[in-house]
């Protein structure tokens, strides 16, 4: 599993609720690997598969009979492949990526029949098990219902994310606006290297801590949502930001299939010409009904647990 903000805590604490006693694995061991990946992909790809082999040598010491995958972008799939005809093993998969991002999972998915992504080109041209993302429990409406923000944004910088961010920033510039774009400090110094580097006041180095992206979010009367390229799937802060009571524009065109019949959400093709206004009480009201079938409870549920 991904070491990403909590996600993997919660998802370890909400099987914990439901009786059941996972043991996690990070899918890297230390997060230097990614550095000694860029460096030497040969070292990198030996201490991967010893750490996998050691992974597999206590599912099998330890007589567990079932092992569940979340992305799995560095598994050695020739290894489990083997691993499982010598084993009875109950294995699922879950992808919270895409194929494009995570090439491995093609190599996953030939072998694993439970299959499951949020990713809805690669459910239909892979015939994997749709299964769209979901929010966690510490993301709820905030009880004074105060908002700060008329808008917000908080994601990583790639893509076309930077002009739309900045073109936004100039239609809106005298509204309240919360923008956070992160970029890895090696990749602005490559791109300051090539003379590409964005404005530093526009960028931020450091992550937020997942508390105060809440945070943020939840005094946000709109969040903007903005799709990568290399993805098709409703992404997880669209349903967190739901979760809150804020209303989301998106560049995701299948955002209004999943969610039809409400003006909590919107599709948006350019951040110059969105005409924000507020949804309806009565479509407030039952969003907060509709959206907890995407609580991190029932997204377990689907996956049997």
């Amino acid at each position: 599993m991904p070491k990403f903000y909590t996600y993997s805590t919660s998802i370890k604490k909400e099987l914990e609720n439901k009786k059941i006693k996972p043991i996690l694995f990070y899918e890297i061991p230390f997060n230097i690997l990614y550095v000694v990946k860029n460096i030497s992909p040969f070292i990198f790809n030996i201490i991967i598969k010893w750490y996998f082999l050691y992974i597999l040598h206590y599912v099998k010491k330890n007589n567990i009979k079932e092992i569940f995958i979340i992305r799995g972008r560095f598994i050695p799939v020739d290894i489990l492949k083997d691993f499982m005809k010598k084993n009875e093993i109950k294995i699922k998969v879950y992808q919270w990526d895409s194929f494009q991002n995570n090439p491995n999972a093609i190599n996953l998915s030939s072998i694993i029949k439970e299959f499951y992504s949020f990713d809805f080109s690669d459910c239909e041209k892979y015939k994997l098990s749709y299964l769209p993302l979901f929010y966690s429990k510490y993301c709820e409406p905030p009880q004074n219902n105060s908002k700060i923000y008329f808008v917000s944004f908080i994601g990583s910088y790639h893509g076309d994310r930077y002009k739309k961010l900045i073109t936004l920033k100039e239609t809106l510039k005298e509204k309240n606006l919360f923008i956070y774009l992160y970029l890895s400090p090696l990749v602005y110094i490559k791109m300051l290297i090539n003379g590409k580097a964005p404005n530093l006041k526009n960028i931020r180095f450091r992550k937020l801590s997942y508390e105060k992206m809440l945070e943020k979010t939840s005094q946000s009367t709109y969040v903007i949502d903005l799709q990568s390229e290399k993805q098709t799937g409703i992404t997880i802060r669209t349903y967190e930001a739901l979760a809150m009571g804020c209303k989301v524009y998106s560049t995701n065109k299948n955002i209004e299939s999943e969610f039809p019949n409400t003006d909590m959400v919107e599709y948006i093709q350019d951040l110059s010409k969105i005409n924000f206004h507020e949804p309806t009480l009565k479509n407030k009201r039952k969003m907060t009904h509709d959206i907890k079938k995407y609580s991190i409870s029932n997204w377990l549920k689907h996956l049997g647990y």
